[in-house]
Formats: structure tokens, sequence, C-alpha cells
């Protein structure tokens, strides 16, 4: 379960990308800011390479917001919102921006540090009293500003809430002791959404409504974001909304781009459209005021702005420079000046915003297409237009590299059976694998037979599972939006033979989990263990089992009570003996007739003598 978003594409691509860098005109070569070319020149043929973009890469549309010197250049729509129905996109557009809402919540949360009403830098437990971490350093130390610039030590963990519809954030808090760190705090760069929804419920705690409504209170209204909002179903409801497209085994398919999933929000479930992107922009870059109104105070703007956490990211194009990451925004040098920007991918959408404060230029780019690095290409060929710079192809590389990398994925999964061992099998019956296993971080998974096979539920997706070898099955979805897509999942056994328990990734960096196979519910039913209790002869002493509540005890005559703990197979665990099984012998109906006591050393009959 190592992947959350969507399989490579598999195109055939039509023609060669116009160059949009190169099409700006010549005089706008000069870099300073009175040498910049007009709008109206940096954007001559725009139009039109955006036309030949749209075909080269096969995207259904893109939705572009440019704004310059404290207004509007740009915001227009391209191409089709939904190929399905042919219907054109615009500027209106309502798209999932993703990860660029993270923004939202360092500023919603940026609000209040004006208002004293709470600290980047206080423990976050001063909010959350109740939050506890896997390392306690964490649950001591952690900050907002920790929490919003991705220093917290915790990698991504993203699959305790893909695809999770009724989890809640105070659900997520539950989960967090037994969620592992893999770094120390403030010690490396890990991109993590779900410090972003703590963040959010931070907000929660300290605002007299929801994080959304706060939100919408301090944000959308005075920025005028009038068709912004967090709810999908709006989203769906709304005539203009953009419909996500994925390549699936070869094909382009349409895909659901607006989810159920509100524990997400602060961290990625924004919907919103370019026009009123533009909005977003010009509040930051004009020191935080927005048509006459300071919204935020520049200092805790320039926070936002300023890196709290060094990326030590490699450079690969030395016209721009990956430097670290702020609160809530990345931070690059692009050509000697400083930019702020923030990318979303989910399912069906790709989303960039990049800010350079210094020039008061803005772009936002919006792509109906997962994981399209069309999105990154077209902000920067955008910025050297507007800039007057050349010398780049940055549509044109990017589409090389783009076709590249799908040769290599088509490659890659044609030797998926590579590693395959020939010639085993299952160690049981496929019937000895169903059944619940469970991690305290992760929650359950439900393994379950489907006709001759066995399928395999994690939080909201389902897939069936094929035998790979040994005891080794993956998920053969091919939904690209799917939890389980390329899941692989290693049954284990017990002493005893049973199979006891399942190994699978949850978060690449920590490599494999175990989820522990769950006893039947039976063993906790008061009726059910009614019937086993009363009193057995094992080996000349005599036991007692007696039930309190939805508990067996065993005591021995002159002995100590134990507790008998549901375990697997129908049968207990001696809490003072946990090498050993007790079975209880059970016709169709009535009470027990005996016990089995079974350790390694064997088998013992205790009959019923009551």
């Amino acid at each position: 379960m190592t992947r959350f978003h969507a399989a490579a594409a598999l195109l055939l691509l039509l023609s060669p990308l116009p160059c949009l860098a190169q099409s700006a005109p010549a005089q706008a070569s000069a870099s300073t800011a009175a040498a910049r070319p007009s709008a109206e020149q940096a954007l001559a043929g725009f139009d039109d390479a955006i036309a030949g973009m749209l075909q080269a890469w096969q995207v259904p549309g893109v939705a572009v917001a440019i704004v310059r010197d404290g207004e509007v250049v740009l915001a227009r729509g391209y191409g089709v919102r939904n190929p399905d129905a042919d219907a054109p996109m615009n500027a209106d557009t309502i798209f999932p921006i993703a990860s660029m809402s993270k923004a939202f919540t360092s500023f919603g949360a940026g609000l209040l540090v004006d208002e004293g009403r709470m600290s980047f830098d206080a423990p976050v437990t001063t909010y959350i009293p109740e939050l506890r971490a896997a390392d306690p350093a964490a649950t001591q130390g952690l900050t907002l500003r920790d929490m919003l610039s991705h220093r917290s030590g915790m990698p991504r963990h993203d699959a305790v809430w893909y695809h999770h519809d009724a989890m809640t954030r105070d659900d997520l808090i539950a989960r967090m002791p037994a969620l592992d760190f893999s770094a120390p705090m403030r010690t490396r760069f890990q991109y993590n959404n779900i410090m972003f929804i703590l963040s959010g419920l931070a907000v929660d705690r300290m605002t007299d409504g929801s994080w959304e409504e706060f939100t919408e209170r301090r944000v959308f209204q005075p920025l005028r974001m009038d068709r912004t909002t967090f709810s999908p179903e709006r989203a769906r409801r709304d005539p203009n909304h953009a419909a996500g497209r994925e390549v699936l085994n070869g094909r382009m398919v349409t895909v659901p781009i607006f989810r159920n999933t509100a524990i997400l929000n602060p961290a990625g479930g924004v919907y919103s459209n370019v026009d009123d992107l533009a909005n977003w922009m010009l509040v930051h870059l004009e020191q935080g005021r927005f048509q006459g109104r300071q919204i935020v105070q520049p200092a805790t703007l320039a926070d936002m702005h300023a890196t709290h956490m060094p990326l030590g990211a490699t450079v690969r194009d030395p016209e721009r420079v990956p430097i670290g990451y702020g609160l809530g925004w990345f931070t690059d040098i692009y050509r000697g000046r400083q930019v702020v920007q923030h990318g979303g991918n989910l399912p069906g959408t790709s989303t960039l915003v990049a800010l350079m404060p210094s020039e008061r230029l803005g772009v936002t780019v919006l792509v109906n297409h997962g994981g399209s690095e069309l999105r990154d290409a077209l902000t920067w060929a955008i910025m050297d237009r507007l800039l007057g710079e050349s010398g780049r192809d940055w549509v044109g590389e990017a589409l090389a590299r783009k076709r590249a990398g799908e040769a290599s994925d088509v490659a890659g999964r044609a030797n998926r059976g590579a590693s395959r061992v020939a010639g085993t099998r299952p160690s049981h019956a496929l019937a000895d694998f169903s059944g619940t296993y469970t991690h305290p971080g992760y929650g359950p998974i439900a393994i379950g037979q489907a006709g001759a096979g066995l399928t395999a539920r994690y939080n909201d997706d389902s897939s069936p599972i094929e035998h790979f070898h040994y005891d080794v099955f993956d998920a053969t979805t091919t939904d690209p939006v799917h939890l389980l897509l390329d899941a692989r999942l290693q049954f284990m056994m017990d002493g005893y033979g049973r199979i006891s328990g399942l190994q699978t990734v949850m978060e690449p960096a920590l490599g494999t989990v175990t989820f522990a196979r769950q006893p039947e519910a039976r063993l906790s039913d008061p009726e059910y263990l009614a019937r086993l209790t009363g009193t057995y002869e094992l080996g000349g002493n005599r036991v007692i089992v007696a039930l309190t509540g939805n508990r067996l005890s065993w005591t021995t005559v002159g002995g100590q009570p134990a507790t008998l703990i549901p375990s697997l197979g129908g049968e207990f665990t001696h809490s003072r003996r946990r090498d050993a099984r007790i079975a209880f012998d059970l016709g169709a109906s009535g009470p027990a007739t005996g016990i089995r006591f079974i350790d390694a050393s064997g088998v013992y009959a205790a009959p019923r003598v009551n």
C-alpha cells in the first residue's frame, strides 16, 4: 500500500510542443523591472501556444490566472473541463486545488497569531491538550511552526486517512501514538498531510466554530472568493466543474475528483477556480492587503514566506534552485529572485500557484489531468514571458521527461513477475486467510472470500487479491485512484499453524508493519461465553470458568484467578500462560462438554464435572 497517487500515464503523443519561452518577444530579454515587457507583449501568441500544448500532452484542459503589479493580467480557461461532454474550460471552472490548500491553513493560523490568540512557536498541546505522538519529544515540544513547515520528524502515513470518509480529526488523534516517526523533530524535511490536518484542528479549538467556518468567514469572504468551497457536494452540483482524467492501461479514463474526505480539508480540501485564486495571489503579493483592507499583517505574511526548514535538495535547473519550506509554502530562488510556490496533486487534477514578491508577479495553473508536470513547466514558461527572460523551453523539456518516464514505467511493469518464485502455493486453504487484521495506528484490513478468490478491504477501498508466491498476495486493482493499487500482503503463521497476521508497507519511509489477526467477535459475546462457564477437572484439580461482563476468568481450586483472553481459531489464551491455548468442546447447542489445554508439551483434556 505504498501508492496514493495516479499510475504513470501511457500516452501516444501527437506532436512537439511549441516553445512558450522562446515565443516571447525578443525585446523582453532584459531582467530589470523597467525593461519588462508589457502584459500584452508578453502574452502575444499565448493562446495558440496553449492549444498546441493541450494536443501534445493529451490534457483535456487548463485554467490560468496571472497577476502583476496589483492587477489581474489574465484569468482564462483553455480546452475542455469535461471531455466526455465537450464542455469548455473557463476562468470560473471549479477544481479541487489539492495541496495548494495548505497555504490557507497557515494563513488562517496567521490571522490568529496577529490577534494574539495563537503562536506559531507554542507547543501544539496548548491547543490540543490530548495530542500524543509516538516520539515523546514531539509530544512535549511540537509547535505549529514545526507542523506547518514539515519538520515534525514524522513521515507521511497517508494511508491512515486516504479514502476514509468517516474518519474525523479526533479519530486521527487517537491513532497518533502508534504512527512511528522516522527522524528526530526538526532534523529532516518530511512532507506530511497529517500535520496540516492537526493544524486545522488547533484552529478549530481556538475559534467559535469549525476550521472550515473560520476559513470561510475570515479568508474566503474578505478576499471575495465567492465560488471557493470545502464542499465536494457543492462543487459537484455546480454546472461549471472540471472532470478529472487519468491513464488506465494505456487509455484515458474519467475519474472522480470530488470525494467526501472532510478530514483532509486543512491539507488538501479546497475547491476553487482561477478567478478566485487571482485574489488569493493578490493578498500575498500586496503585503497582506486586498482592496484597501489589511487582511493579515505584513510581518506575519513574511513569516509564512520565509524558509523554516531546508529541503537539502539537489539542483536540476540552474534557473530554479529549491531552498526549503516556509509555513504552507515551498521557497525557491528563480533566476535570482525569491519565489514561494505550492503545488497540489489528487487523482484527476494537478495544480500550482507560484508567487514572485519582488516582481509583484503571481501565476496559477490548474490542469484536469492527474500527476501532470505540465503545471510546473507552463508556470515557469509564463514567468519567463512576464519577466522578459528566454533560453529555456520548459514545456518541451518536461514533455521529453514525461515520455521517458512513461517508457520506463511500461518496461518496469512488464517485469512485475520477475521476482515471483515459481511453483509455490499458499500454506492454507483460502478460507483460512479470511478475517480482520488490525494495526493500532492504521486500523483494520478485512480479508474475505469472493467466489474462488480473496478480497482485501482497507478504509473505503476494496480489491481482489491474488496469490503471488508462498503466502504472499497482491492486490489486482488497476484503478489509478485506488488506495490498494500495487499493495502486497504477506500473511504469517503462529507456532500452531494458524494464520495470525499480515505484513505490508503502509509508509515507505518505515518499511513493513504488522497487522494482527483479530479473534472472532463471538469470543466477546456474553451470550456465547455463558455456554463456556462451569467447572472442569484438569489433571486432578478443578478449574472454575466464570463470566464477568464479556470476559471469562479461569480459577484453579486453591489458585489465583486468571483471565481468558480471546485468541485465534475460536480459542483463548491464559493470561498467566501466554504460550498456552484454551479450547472448549461444544456441540450445536448447550454448554461446553470439556476443555483442551494445549501447549508445546501436549494436549490435556479437562471434562466438565458439574
